[in-house]
């Protein structure tokens, strides 16, 4: 499990082609400098929305990310 803890910069939603999972890229600043991005499957905009800060945790399923926990702060 992989833990990201910043501020979102960014929220990207890509609807993929039927039979292919639909992806968001996330870009996260890391201690308000380092951005970090991040392609999690599904639309993720509602759960991450930009501006605001999370600590989130995001797992391994096969070969996509999963969002599994979100915690705000």
């Amino acid at each position: 499990m992989i833990e990201i803890n910043g501020k979102v910069e960014q929220v990207h939603f890509y609807e993929s082609n039927v039979g292919t999972p639909n992806k968001s890229i996330v870009v996260v600043l890391v201690d308000s400098r380092l951005p970090k991005t991040v392609a999690i499957e599904g639309d993720v905009r509602n759960a991450l929305p930009v501006g605001s800060r999370v600590r989130m945790k995001i797992r391994k399923d096969g070969d996509v990310n999963v969002l599994a926990h979100v915690e705000y702060y």
